[in-house]
């Protein structure tokens, strides 16, 4: 549930790549990226296709279809022309950049706390 609002790293990989994660008899697989670097893919990973118009599509890892014309995801009712297509993503999710994040929320949390604390005067009471 945390990883749902978490940092992600995005990685894009081939069109001829992404047609592995279409295999239903896998349950994972090693993808080659286009900055030549090998990233699993399991079936709880977060994959897109993105669209010239720049809309990402999410799709189910081993659960769609790639043919030469078309993308097809049912479980996500999805039908999409190949030719409209400009990228193809998966997205892993980063536990340093969560942290990261996390951390400089705290910080500034507390910075604030401490500003208020040191720069309130002296509280006389009422009345007084």
């Amino acid at each position: 549930m945390f990883s749902t609002f978490g940092c992600y790293n995005t990685y894009y990989v081939s069109r001829q790549e992404f047609s592995k994660l279409q295999n239903s008899t896998i349950r994972q697989t090693t993808l080659n990226t286009l900055e030549n670097q090998k990233i699993l893919v399991t079936w709880n990973t977060r994959v897109y296709a993105r669209s010239k118009g720049g809309k990402r599509y999410q799709v189910t890892p081993f659960n769609f279809k790639l043919t030469d014309s078309q993308l097809v995801a049912s479980d996500r009712d999805l039908l999409l022309e190949i030719h409209g297509l400009q990228s193809y993503e998966v997205d892993h999710f980063s536990t340093w950049k969560t942290v990261g994040w996390v951390a400089l929320g705290l910080a500034l949390a507390a910075g604030a706390i401490v500003g208020v604390v040191f720069t309130a005067g002296k509280d006389k009471g009422y009345g007084n």
